[in-house]
């Protein structure tokens, strides 16, 4: 086993410091306790939840009962060996070093993460891609429909295109979040990591429209129900879940013929920052509309389309070959 005889030492360590064991079983016991304390989004408690179980079948596969620092080497080692993306990886230890720091702090194990890295990740440029213009309007021309499903997944999908408005954001509207500013009809919005909806969008005449169109066919509702609302027979008129709509916009992408894995519902935000810059946008506008508090943030799409400019490759390869 690696780093054995270095293991060895360390869990003397830690077991003269009057801490328990911590078997696989162990873990799986913890694991609810530590997600019902994280105060954070369903999608987050999802992400530490897999990461968590992955490294639990480790210690299991392993025989590890008291994993030290050099287990979450060797761990991170093994992540890598399966060809994860260090972005991947990346999440997987930060669940890990919130869920030790976490255990250290009830008293049931030393956080043996308090010094583990994860994978580097650029981040000059997104993972994700954008779509391009014509690849946007092949998708809305393809959603158009009269039925009750077609008029909502349209709607959605403009309001995300136009707006670029994150699926969280999509999921937390109200129909009474319709309303006006300065003249404007806007959509008010809770943004990431926000506890109220200070921050809006403005809505152009076809989203606003498109919307209408939407609730018209689904019928009466009170003003505090869910802009966008589940069609199922099980959730009938309940509030669409972020998975949902990420469901409908990837099934939106594979409709025309766009099935990659660079191409996800967050793809809709990227497509509209990236057009909104490529039109005559500047900077500090696109920060502004895109609601990011960094103008960092912002340049990595600068950093992108600065790259797609440059054709640097051609000209050298122009120099050398005829």
């Amino acid at each position: 086993m690696l780093f054995s005889q270095k293991e060895n030492h360390n869990t003397a360590l830690i077991l003269s410091n009057n801490y328990s064991p911590l078997t696989a079983p162990a873990m799986s016991d913890y694991l609810e306790d530590f997600l019902a304390f994280r105060q954070t989004s369903l999608t987050t408690k999802k992400t530490y939840a897999k990461a968590i179980r992955v490294f639990i079948s480790y210690l299991s596969d392993e025989e590890i009962t008291t994993p030290t620092e050099e287990t979450l080497l060797a761990f991170r080692e093994h992540l890598f060996n399966k060809s994860l993306e260090a972005t991947t990886i990346a999440s997987y230890i930060n669940a890990l070093k919130q869920l030790f720091n976490w255990l250290e702090e009830k008293g049931l194990y030393k956080n043996i993460a308090r010094n583990i890295k994860g994978a580097k990740v650029n981040a000059q440029y997104h993972r994700k891609e954008a779509l391009t213009q014509e690849q946007a309007k092949s998708i809305l021309e393809s959603l158009k429909g009269n039925s009750l499903e077609a008029k909502r997944n349209y709607a959605i999908l403009l309001l995300a295109l136009c707006c670029g408005l994150r699926t969280i954001e999509i999921v937390r509207a109200n129909k009474e979040d319709i309303t006006f500013k300065l003249g404007s009809k806007v959509l008010l919005i809770q943004g990431k990591g926000k506890l109220d909806k200070a921050d809006f969008v403005k809505l152009p005449a076809p989203v606003e429209e498109a919307i209408k169109d939407y609730l018209q066919e689904r019928g009466e509702a009170p003003a505090t129900a869910p802009l966008f609302a589940s069609n199922s027979d099980r959730n009938h008129g309940k509030r669409l879940t972020t998975d949902s709509i990420s469901r409908i916009i990837k099934s939106s992408f594979r409709g025309v013929g766009l099935d990659s894995k660079t191409l996800t519902a967050h793809s809709t935000r990227h497509t509209f920052i990236t057009l909104f810059l490529m039109n005559g946008g500047t900077l500090e506008e696109a920060r502004q509309i895109a609601r990011h508090s960094s103008i960092n943030t912002t340049m990595i799409y600068n950093h992108a389309l600065e790259r797609a400019k440059n054709n640097g490759e051609a000209k050298v390869c122009s120099l050398l070959v005829g």
